[in-house]
């Protein structure tokens, strides 16, 4: 999800926040739900930033 907001004709300011439900990642062996090869979780990130014209 990103939002962004121009303050003004030259200035604008942008959030931004990915895997905000933070699911994991996980694979099985040969599709068997009993057997789990690998689990996996990247968590939540965010960020923020700023574009200036002149």
């Amino acid at each position: 999800m990103q939002v962004g907001y121009d303050i003004t004709d030259n200035i604008t300011l942008t959030l931004e926040a990915n895997n905000l439900l933070d699911p994991d990642y996980v694979q099985y062996l040969n599709g068997d739900k009993n057997r789990v090869d690998y689990i996996s979780s990247w968590g939540r990130s965010y960020r923020a930033g700023g574009r200036f014209k002149f």
